[in-house]
């Protein structure tokens, strides 16, 4: 059963892509910052560090939630980052291949192929779009309950990847085969 595997569908293929990444974010997002604040000596586990936190208390959400609040707020800036660094970097590509002129009609590229490689956008990816909401509903529902500024930026994300998706799936991705 490896992602890679030939005897795979497609759609088989990006289902085992989704829930790979999803299940690595997921445990990058949420069961790390439990586990390297825990203090776990007392179930005979210790992972070196000398924590003070036994349980989810305000001091914990203080100074583990403030880390999980600020990725999630990053997880926000971040499609936008892409967005604006991908389409300078077609762009400049497209202008490099017409020698710097604004003629849409001239270009270095020597077979048709190579044309529309350069001038059509990226392909839509949709398994690693969904698994970002999923992640982001899952920190959520997790620690929302003891840090509720989660839940605004929660729907501030989903509306932000909605309209960038958007825009970008009628301006700037390839039409699907």
């Amino acid at each position: 059963s490896d992602v890679c595997s030939s005897d795979l569908t497609e759609t088989d293929r990006l289902a085992k892509a989704t829930r790979l990444t999803f299940f690595a974010t997921l445990i990058n997002s949420t069961l790390i910052p439990i586990l390297s604040t825990a203090n776990l000596t007392e179930q005979g586990i210790n992972f070196g560090q000398n924590s003070l936190f036994y349980d989810f208390n305000m001091k914990w959400f203080k100074l583990t939630g403030n880390v999980i609040l600020h990725a999630q707020i990053f997880n926000i800036t971040l499609p936008i980052i892409i967005f604006f660094v991908m389409a300078s970097i077609r762009k400049f590509n497209r202008l490099s291949d017409r020698s710097w002129t604004l003629d849409k009609y001239k270009t270095k590229t020597k077979t048709i192929t190579a044309y529309i490689n350069l001038y059509s956008g990226p392909e839509f990816l949709l398994h690693f779009k969904y698994n970002a909401l999923l992640v982001d509903v899952f920190v959520t529902m997790t620690f929302g309950f003891g840090m509720p500024l989660l839940f605004p930026i929660c729907v501030v994300s989903f509306c932000v990847r909605y309209v960038l998706d958007t825009a970008c799936l009628h301006y700037s991705f390839r039409a699907p085969p």
